[in-house]
């Protein structure tokens, strides 16, 4: 049986990290990738929904016995076609996972102006992924 306290708990730490990356639309894609004080908090605050979209899908096929998945990728993948996730908003959710280990295992390559964009246009799927899960607790 699914742990409600698990889930609503990420949630909320979703929410409250998406509340504070609606503010990098402050700043512009320049000020953002040139100044370390300010890409490294966003940075901190993307890397931290990430892992929360992470771990809320990973409970979600283990409560529900689905395919074991193999990489973060193939996560929203078991969720897609167990029609627990919308199949379009998986494929950019992919992407996403993607980019979460971009953030953590090539860090020293990451290209800031390309940083900046994947927030701004990844907020709405954030969004989406928060409202899906939360109609299905």
């Amino acid at each position: 049986m699914i742990d409600k306290d698990i889930i609503l708990d990420r949630l909320h730490s979703i929410k409250n990290n998406l509340d504070y990356l609606q503010n990098v639309k402050e700043f512009s894609r320049e000020e953002f990738s040139s100044n370390p004080d300010i890409h490294y908090r966003f940075e901190r605050a993307l890397h931290l929904v990430l892992e929360a979209v992470i771990d809320i899908s990973n409970h979600l096929i283990a409560d529900r016995n689905l395919k074991s998945p193999n990489t973060n990728r193939e996560i929203f993948e078991v969720l897609a076609a167990s029609n627990l996730l919308n199949r379009d908003l998986a494929e950019r959710l992919k992407d996403m996972a993607g980019f979460r280990n971009i953030l953590v295992h090539d860090y020293l390559e990451l290209d800031r102006k390309k940083e900046y964009d994947i927030i701004i246009e990844s907020l709405a799927d954030i969004k989406q992924f928060h409202q899906e899960i939360l109609n299905q607790i």
